[in-house]
């Protein structure tokens, strides 16, 4: 992609008008100081006088073209910020499901049926790399990131306690341990991913 086809078109447009205005105004400018200095309208001066205007003016209209980039910017910032806002809820709200879904599956986990174990550890395990994918920096919230922190790390441990569970041999896995696990994380990921869509909605 070109620099001129990464400008936004509003912005294009304004530039292009200023440009135009400068292109215009200026000999037009000169030309009027030209008429009248030839009639007498304007004394000997005036050129520097006029040249000073222009000068001026030309620092006004940058002016007027950084500002508008400015809030162009703030605008794609703002944007950007709903787009992630959105897409981190949304995937605190399928984490929030997911633990729900592996409290419930504990005793289908601990039968340890080849099929549904599979099944219930790749969609942990592909909601905790969506977790992961997400880099806390990125948030447009500071309110926002403890939350998240805490829904990626109970997540994380839910899948590891779910792996021991669906791989472990008899007398060598604390089931208990296990399903209080499932039970305190399922409830801290709700709690987080609640607070994490009022942080957003700030």
């Amino acid at each position: 992609m070109s620099k001129w086809q990464s400008i936004p078109r509003e912005m294009g447009v304004f530039t292009v008008w200023w440009l135009w205005l400068l292109m215009l105004g200026i000999p037009t400018l000169w030309l009027l100081v030209g008429v009248f200095v030839h009639f007498g309208v304007l004394d000997k001066d005036s050129p520097g006088w006029v040249q000073a205007v222009g000068s001026i003016a030309a620092v006004f209209a940058a002016v007027l073209i950084a500002n508008e980039q400015g809030r162009q910017q703030a605008r794609e910032r703002q944007s950007k910020d709903r787009v992630v806002s959105h897409l981190v809820v949304g995937v605190a709200a399928r984490a929030a499901a997911v633990s729900s879904l592996l409290f419930q599956s504990f005793n289908d986990l601990q039968q340890q049926v080849k099929e549904t174990n599979e099944e219930i550890l790749t969609t942990v395990e592909s909601q905790v790399l969506a977790l992961r994918g997400i880099n806390p920096v990125d948030l447009p919230r500071p309110e926002m990131v403890e939350p998240f922190l805490r829904i990626r790390a109970a997540m994380e441990q839910s899948h590891v306690m779910a792996n021991l569970l669906a791989n472990g041999r008899d007398g060598y896995v604390d089931r208990l341990r296990c399903a209080t696990a499932f039970a305190h994380n399922s409830q801290a990921v709700h709690r987080a991913a609640e607070e994490l869509q009022q942080a957003a909605l700030i």
